[in-house]
C-alpha cells in the first residue's frame, strides 16, 4: 500500500504529466516507478486529477541511476575549462591532498572514474559532487572530464543537492560535514521548512542532530534585546543628591549633631531619593526627615532665645 509523502511537498514537484510532456517518459512508466517505490512522491490535497506531486530534485538524480532503465542519462564529456568551482558549494571541510594525488596517479594510468556531477546554475556548469575526482583530473593534466549535468538549478537547490550527493557516491561526508550540509539546508528558504527528520534522512543525520542544530542557528539569528536609553533624570537625581550633601556639610559647622544625622540620611539614599520618587526605607525617611531636622532646629533657636 502506497504511503504519501507528504514531508516533500515542499520542495518544487512534478506531476506524471508534466514528467511525460517535459521529459518525453511515458506516463504509465512514471506512474510504475511511483507505485512500485522507486520514485518518492506526495499527494497534493484535494487533488484527484494529478495525485502524484514528484520533486524534481529526486527525479533528476533518479534519472542518472541504472533503476531509470533505458531512460538513464548518460554522462557527457566536458572540457575542464568550461567548468566552474564554486567553494561554497564543497560541503567537506577540506580537500584531502593525499586522496587528489592517489586519484590523479591512477587516472595517469588509465583508470577511468565515476561521472562528477554538475549543475547548470544561471547558465554556467559548475561542480556539485565530485571535487576530489576534479582536482585530480586537473592535476593529471587532463582537458576534459565525463560529467552528469542537471540543467536549469538554482542555488538554492544546487546546495540541497551538493549536500545529498555524498551519500551515495565518491568519498562519505564525516560527521562534521553532514553538519554542514545539515545548515545548508536549513538556511535556504525552500528546505528549511522540511520535517526534521527528512532534513536528517537527506544528509545521513539524526533529526536530534538537527534539532540542535537549527536551534543554534536560531540562537545566533536572534537580535539582543533593545536596552532603554538611560533617563537623564538619573544624572540630575545624581546632581541633586550630590548637592544636598554639600549643603548639609556647610551647615554642620553651626548644628553639628542634626546635620551629622541627616547627613547620614542622605548618603545612604539613592539618587532618586533626591528627586522625590525612592522606594528604599533610607528614601522614605528622606524628604520628611529633612523637613522634621529644619524644624527642630528652629525650635531649638527659639527656645535658647526665649531663655
Amino acid at each position: 500500500m502506497l504511503e504519501s509523502q507528504s514531508h516533500l511537498s515542499q520542495l518544487p514537484h512534478l506531476t506524471i504529466g508534466e514528467i511525460e510532456r517535459n521529459y518525453g517518459i511515458p506516463y504509465a512508466t512514471t506512474y510504475l516507478w511511483v507505485i512500485t517505490g522507486k520514485l518518492p512522491w506526495a499527494k497534493e490535497p484535494g487533488t484527484y486529477t494529478n495525485p502524484y506531486q514528484i520533486p524534481r530534485l529526486d527525479f533528476e538524480l533518479f534519472l542518472l541511476s541504472p533503476q531509470a532503465g533505458k531512460h538513464q542519462r548518460m554522462p557527457q564529456i566536458l572540457k575542464i575549462n568550461s567548468i566552474v568551482v564554486r567553494t561554497g558549494l564543497q560541503l567537506r571541510d577540506k580537500t584531502s591532498p593525499k586522496i587528489v594525488a592517489d586519484y590523479a596517479a591512477a587516472i595517469s594510468r588509465g583508470a577511468v572514474f565515476p561521472p562528477i556531477l554538475a549543475a547548470r546554475i544561471d547558465g554556467v556548469i559548475t561542480v556539485i559532487d565530485g571535487f576530489h575526482r576534479m582536482a585530480a583530473h586537473i592535476r593529471a593534466n587532463k582537458d576534459s572530464i565525463r560529467a552528469y549535468v542537471i540543467d536549469n538549478v538554482t542555488m538554492s537547490e544546487a546546495m540541497h543537492l551538493a549536500a545529498t550527493a555524498n551519500l551515495t557516491n565518491g568519498l562519505h561526508l564525516t560527521t562534521k560535514d553532514r553538519m554542514k550540509a545539515a545548515r545548508a539546508l536549513i538556511d535556504q528558504p525552500e528546505f528549511s521548512k522540511l520535517s526534521l527528520r527528512e532534513i536528517g534522512r537527506r544528509v545521513g543525520i539524526s533529526h536530534t542532530q538537527v534539532k540542535r542544530l537549527r536551534r543554534e542557528l536560531e540562537g545566533k539569528t536572534q537580535k539582543p534585546p533593545v536596552q532603554p536609553p538611560q533617563q537623564p533624570e538619573q544624572s540630575i537625581c545624581d546632581d541633586i543628591k550630590q548637592g544636598l550633601i554639600r549643603a548639609i556639610s556647610a551647615w554642620g559647622k553651626f548644628e553639628p549633631d542634626n546635620a551629622g544625622k541627616l547627613l547620614a540620611i542622605v548618603e545612604t539614599a539613592s539618587p532618586a531619593a533626591a528627586c522625590g520618587k525612592g522606594n528604599t526605607p533610607a528614601d522614605a525617611v528622606l524628604a520628611p526627615s529633612s523637613d522634621a531636622a529644619f524644624a527642630g532646629t528652629n525650635s531649638s533657636k527659639q527656645i535658647a532665645t526665649q531663655n
